[in-house]
């Protein structure tokens, strides 16, 4: 489908913006979670449906548009941790990665805000 945007109808979301995924150290796992508000060195997330507040330091934001390439090694949410897995194809006219856990013969669609590269 093809529609023209609407000019001034859309904002060019960066890092840090509401609504971007960031990378959080839990121990031994890392969490993914949305931002729904940056005021300081506070930042409200929602993860797993649940809302939390965390340090800054402790988040680390992912690259809104991703530069990855087939066979890069990535890490993607999964269940609300980020998990492994391997990049199979790209394509940038959807904004997809498309992705292969390990040991998983199907490919997954992750949109590029989702995208961390190893």
């Amino acid at each position: 489908m093809d529609e023209k945007i609407v000019r001034d109808s859309f904002f060019k979301i960066k890092e840090w913006d509401p609504g971007t995924t960031v990378a959080i150290q839990d121990g031994a796992n890392l969490k993914s979670a949305k931002i729904i508000r940056v005021a300081g060195d506070k930042v409200l997330v929602l993860a797993m449906g649940k809302l939390k507040v965390y340090p800054k330091s402790a988040c680390k934001p992912v690259p809104v548009v991703t530069v990855v390439k087939p066979g890069d090694r990535v890490k993607v949410p999964f269940v609300g941790a980020f998990k492994d897995a391997t990049v199979s194809r790209v394509d940038e006219k959807i904004g997809r990665v498309f992705v292969k856990f390990d040991g998983d013969p199907n490919e997954k669609a992750i949109a590029f805000g989702d995208v961390l590269k190893s």
